[in-house]
């Protein structure tokens, strides 16, 4: 499928800790997904997501903390992101050139074989896993 059905994830998947969404034909994580404060592990690899709702790295509600503050692995290897959201860098940490990772805190985001190329000030290409020049 293309796109999660109306409503999923929604705020009444409070205790929801895993989610696991590889091998689909996504197209965009829904914004949300940042509505199920327990989430752990999002796994979304091999589809065609080619972006990140705006609401993963800024609370919906406008809060100063960032959402999911349970959130340890965000894996979306084998997508189509290009650009990563405003304040990605802030929440989750820089994309480390040579592996496509980033960590900040305990949370690891895995972005390898994309092809990033803004990635809030910096740029990269996580598909070939070098820097833009």
């Amino acid at each position: 499928f293309e796109a999660l059905p109306q409503g999923v994830p929604s705020a009444g998947m409070k205790s929801l800790q895993q989610l696991h969404l590889s091998s689909n034909r996504l197209t965009a994580l829904p914004s949300t997904i940042v509505q199920c404060p327990s989430l752990q592990q999002i796994v979304a690899n091999g589809n065609i997501i080619d972006s990140l709702p705006d609401a993963l790295c800024v609370g919906s509600d406008g809060a100063d903390k960032p959402p999911m503050p349970n959130l340890k692995q965000l894996t979306l290897c084998h997508n189509r992101i290009r650009k990563l959201p405003d304040g990605f860098s802030a929440r989750f940490g820089d994309i480390d050139a040579a592996t496509g990772i980033c960590k900040s805190g305990d949370c690891t985001v895995d972005l390898q074989y994309n092809p990033i190329t803004e990635a809030d000030d910096q740029e990269h290409d996580a598909t070939t896993d070098t820097p833009k020049q």
